[in-house]
């Protein structure tokens, strides 16, 4: 008997990261804020198509505000002057299909595929530099607002042999990390920030 299960899934997520160097008498001091907002909507197919082959499918959709930091002089008399990184929306797209088989009692198999994709949403400011120069500084600078959706196809796959007690299993895959966490020292802190 084919049996077909599905799963919604909503959620919501805000990480805000803050540093206050308030101190007595102390002219450097400043607030520091970054934040990342993230809606997800997912949903998720099972599909036991007869005893050997368990499909699954399904999608979803990510929409992230990022916010990569602001510093704020704490009152007049700070050193510091306000500064503000410029903010992001993003969308992320995703579809994926994979099945899960018993090729013989001790012989089973993964596989399946992703389509993944990622775009910035919005206006923003986007800089040219120069090819092969050593200097940082931005040669030409535009407002954009296009919309410009990447995607990229993730391949997995997977053969696992069990005897006994005895386990042996050979995998692939390849996977496509669209943003990507920012920071100072291998030690996390919260001065890193998603980008």
């Amino acid at each position: 008997e084919m049996k077909i299960k599905n799963y919604i899934r909503i959620e919501y997520t805000n990480k805000v990261n803050k540093i206050n160097t308030e101190t007595k008498n102390n002219t450097q001091y400043f607030l520091w804020t970054a934040s990342l907002d993230e809606t997800q909507v997912k949903q998720d197919y099972d599909w036991y198509l007869n005893s050997s082959n368990h499909v699954i499918f399904g999608f979803s959709a990510q929409l992230y505000n990022l916010d990569p930091g602001q510093v704020r002089p704490r009152d007049a008399s700070a050193a510091s002057t306000y500064y503000r990184l410029e903010g992001r929306r993003a969308f992320s797209p995703n579809i994926y299909v994979g099945n899960e088989t018993k090729l013989t009692r001790e012989l089973g198999a993964t596989y399946g595929l992703r389509l993944s994709g990622f775009g910035l949403m919005g206006s923003r400011t986007e800089y040219s530099f120069a090819p092969g120069l050593e200097a940082v500084l931005p040669i030409d600078s535009m407002l954009t607002s296009a919309f410009d959706l990447r995607t990229r196809l993730e391949p997995r796959g997977a053969l696992t042999y069990k005897k006994g007690h005895h386990t042996i299993r050979v995998s692939y895959d390849r996977t496509v990390q669209f943003m990507h966490l920012l920071a100072n020292s291998s030690v996390g802190l919260p001065t890193d920030i998603w980008w």
